[in-house]
C-alpha cells in the first residue's frame, strides 16, 4: 500500500527539486540514477541516497521479508 505513494514522492523530488532548491539538485539527480533502489526497497545499500529517511521504509521491508524464516527455524527448533 505504500509503494505507490511512495514511487510519487520519488518522482516528486525528481520533477520539482530542480524547481523549488537548485542547491539541492544534486539530490535529483540521485533519484533520477538511483529511483530503481527505492522501488525495489534496497536503498539502505550504498552511500547514495535519495530521500534519506527512506532507509527505514528499506530496512522494515527487508525485515518484514526475512523475519519469517527466522520465526520458522524458532519454532521447529524443538526448544
Amino acid at each position: 500500500r505504500l509503494t505507490p505513494a511512495y514511487l510519487l514522492f520519488i518522482g516528486f523530488i525528481i520533477a520539482w527539486t530542480p524547481e523549488l532548491a537548485p542547491d539541492a539538485l544534486m539530490y535529483a539527480q540521485t533519484c533520477e540514477r538511483r529511483w530503481w533502489r527505492n522501488a525495489l526497497y534496497i536503498n539502505d545499500f550504498g552511500t547514495e541516497n535519495c530521500y534519506g529517511v527512506a532507509w527505514y521504509l528499506a530496512v522494515d521491508m527487508q525485515l518484514y521479508c526475512v523475519a519469517p524464516i527466522f520465526l520458522l527455524a524458532i519454532h521447529h527448533s524443538g526448544k
